[in-house]
């Protein structure tokens, strides 16, 4: 999904040095991207955001439970069932 509003490089360059680094969720979102041959621009199409909203998200703690990916997916504009799916932590019950 193409973004409107211009990523910074920096920005952009955090995300990609932070998945190798478990504290962030760009860690277990690449690890998803990866395990499904998908590139960044398909995780975002699969997350139901824009490219901004996946280098937001990136650059946030990983979640330690659905409250915190709740939190995730409504900052950053990502489906929140698929962002737990791709952090393995389940959906709560609504």
């Amino acid at each position: 999904m193409p973004c409107p509003i211009p990523v910074s490089p920096t920005l952009e360059h955090m995300a990609r040095r932070v998945e190798a680094d478990p504290l962030f969720l760009a860690h277990p979102l690449a690890a998803y991207r990866d395990a499904h041959g998908m590139s960044d621009d398909d995780l975002c199409g699969w997350l139901q955001c824009d490219y901004a909203g996946l280098v937001r998200a990136k650059l946030c703690r990983a979640p330690a439970d659905a409250g915190q990916v709740a939190e995730v997916a409504a900052a950053c504009g990502c489906d929140e069932g698929r962002l737990g799916a791709a952090c393995g932590i389940p959906a709560t019950a609504h």
